[in-house]
């Protein structure tokens, strides 16, 4: 029968306390959905229970999936702000100038 090997801690090599999920796991998890979903940060960081910003934003790992949804989301938006600009500037009498 072969010796079970405690994992480590990867920063610091030390046995780890603790295995499988923890509450800062379900934590963590809360505030990466809570940004996902669109709820403001406020409001999710006092229901998860940071104090400040800045741990809020420790917890809230964004990963590359998530940037690039990001800067999906800000390409539309710009686009419908310039289409809704374009008709607006056919439908009045105000000629821009240049």
């Amino acid at each position: 029968m072969r010796a079970r090997r405690q994992k480590k801690c990867p920063h610091c090599e030390k046995p780890c306390k603790y295995v499988g999920r923890i509450f800062h796991d379900l934590r963590r998890s809360f505030c990466k959905n809570a940004d996902e979903a669109g709820i403001s940060r406020d409001v999710a960081r006092s229901i998860s229970g940071h104090r400040t910003d800045a741990t809020y934003s420790r917890y809230n790992i964004s990963d590359t999936k998530r940037k690039r949804k990001s800067l999906e989301l800000l390409q539309e938006f710009r686009e419908a702000q310039a289409a809704q600009a374009a008709q607006a500037a056919q439908e009045s009498n105000v000629v821009a100038m240049r």
